[in-house]
């Protein structure tokens, strides 16, 4: 087995002892090798699988912009998942432009919605209400809107935010509502997202939690006559935290969902497919020092 960066300095007490001394404590140490090789890993599968795709790292996953910046000057086309407009500030001061940046709130104010829409962000709504306050200040060229498929799953309950008892979401039976008022109110562009739950270990949920978005994709296309820029099936995906607990495999996540997403979408003419890791990227690279 090899050996875990990290493992190294924790075994080594000298190496601790000095660093404590020069930093003092409590610190956060983390292994640049493990958050490049994550990067790398996840970058490579999706790569290897969808000829366009977009990775937003989920700023909720660790804020810390020296990490951020680490993983752009690894991997440029880092975009950043935010939820709050300090969020998005973060992301701006690692150098990751709005442009690159996905903003997915939940029951947002005025001024959150304001901020969002004034930073050039992707905007996706988890509500219809918040499109009604959205239109209020402006109404974009372009929306997205975040879907309840009606199930979900995580590593616990509190965890899991699809399914009917969870407050994240537009139900699949109203999703297409919601593009039909956004195309009333005169916007031209659309994304579609989806993220059921948290720390996922089971390779085949990510082929299931595909199917479920690629129908409810089609089928808004099919009634709203609209065609998706990108679709985003969010993050999810888990990392070990106990000895027996499994590695995800990734490389065949991502083979699973592009044989479903191609067998829907041409090469030539699909959306953008979207993902937004968090802890598989930056979870497992730090210890806490005290």
């Amino acid at each position: 087995m090899i050996q875990h960066p990290l493992q190294y300095v924790v075994n080594n007490k000298s190496l601790l002892t000095s660093i404590a001394q020069k930093y003092g404590t409590p610190f956060y140490l983390y292994s640049g090798d493990r958050i490049k090789n994550n990067l790398q890993h996840l970058s490579g599968a999706l790569n290897d699988h969808f000829q366009k795709n977009q990775i937003y790292y989920a700023v909720k996953a660790n804020s810390n912009p020296h990490l951020i910046g680490f993983m752009k000057s690894i991997y440029p086309n880092l975009g950043c998942d935010c939820s709050s407009p300090g969020e998005l500030f973060v992301a701006n001061k690692t150098g990751i432009s709005s442009a690159r940046c996905i903003y997915t709130g939940n029951y947002e104010s005025q001024d959150d919605l304001k901020a969002a829409l004034d930073s050039g962000c992707h905007i996706n709504l988890d509500d219809i209400q918040s499109f009604h306050r959205l239109a209020q200040i402006q109404v974009p060229e372009e929306i997205s809107f975040r879907v309840n498929p009606g199930f979900g799953s995580g590593r616990f309950k509190e965890i899991t935010t699809g399914g009917e008892k969870a407050k994240f979401g537009i139900p699949k039976e109203k999703i297409t509502e919601a593009y039909q008022l956004a195309l009333s109110h005169g916007v031209k562009t659309f994304g579609l997202h989806c993220f059921t739950g948290s720390g996922i270990l089971d390779k085949n949920y990510f082929t299931q939690l595909i199917r479920a978005v690629l129908e409810i994709s089609t089928m808004v296309e099919s009634e709203c006559r609209i065609q998706f820029k990108y679709i985003s099936i969010g993050g999810g995906y888990g990392i070990p935290y106990k000895e027996d607990d499994p590695t995800l495999d990734i490389d065949r996540v991502f083979n699973n969902i592009a044989s479903e997403f191609y067998s829907v979408y041409s090469r030539e003419q699909c959306p953008v497919f979207c993902v937004e890791p968090g802890k598989y990227l930056v979870g497992d690279a730090g210890i806490l020092i005290a």
